[in-house]
């Protein structure tokens, strides 16, 4: 999920809330694709083997996937169709019925909640973050982590902001690219897989007045 978000840090209840606003003054909120960066990330680091994106051995049941923040569901429903198990958590209840409707053949587990409070206790092959919400505290990045099962991989994806403005609106309290990489780079038991920075191109939904992308996909070693 990306958004225009406010200017100070939420609580749980205060993000569901506000999301719900935000997503009930539109139809859509997005392009209802998915993103281009999650695509790239997935096939370009195992082509051809999607479904045993995981660095252990070749699972023997179906692999699983987490998206953090799914908005309307749009990459939780690319992973299930590309043969992931899929559990996705949102804090609007709007932006989950919404992936709900799409969700014709009941592939994904939706779960209402955000980063502090989805009821979520199992780990994942996968675990995807796209352009996350997540206030930058130790506690949320660690609770990040916490979803990724050994051997497996968790993709974090944000808009590259210009240094000079990053202080100013949401980015203020967002985690960024640099400090997820920074945390990733101090905590024992991960490895960088894949860091690079890519052009973006989206037309339409609120995501479009952004053109850069950074891509930083880890790994859980065991």
């Amino acid at each position: 999920m990306t958004s225009n978000a406010p200017h100070e840090p939420w609580d749980a209840e205060t993000n569901a809330a506000e999301w719900d606003r935000r997503y009930s003054e539109s139809d859509s909120m997005w392009s209802g694709n998915p993103n281009e960066a999650l695509i790239y990330a997935v096939t370009s680091l195992e082509p051809g083997t999607v479904p045993t994106f995981t660095t252990g051995p070749t699972p023997t049941t179906v692999p699983t996937a987490l998206d953090v923040g799914t908005g309307e569901g749009a990459d939780a429903l690319w992973l299930a169709e590309h043969g992931f198990s899929v559990t996705a958590f949102d804090p609007s209840a709007v932006a989950l019925g919404r992936a709900r409707a799409r969700d014709t053949q009941g592939r994904v587990t939706w779960v209402q909640g955000g980063i502090e409070d989805a009821p979520i206790d199992s780990t994942f092959n996968l675990v995807i973050a796209m352009y996350p919400v997540i206030t930058h505290t130790e506690a949320n990045l660690t609770r990040l982590l916490s979803f990724v099962a050994p051997h497996g991989r968790l993709v974090f994806v944000h808009h590259v902001v210009d240094p000079d403005t990053i202080h100013d609106g949401h980015f203020r309290f967002v985690v960024t690219p640099e400090q997820f990489r920074a945390f990733i780079d101090t905590t024992p038991g991960w490895s960088v897989a894949l860091d690079e920075t890519r052009a973006r191109h989206v037309t339409t939904g609120a995501g479009s007045g952004h053109s850069t992308d950074r891509i930083v996909v880890t790994t859980h070693r065991a």
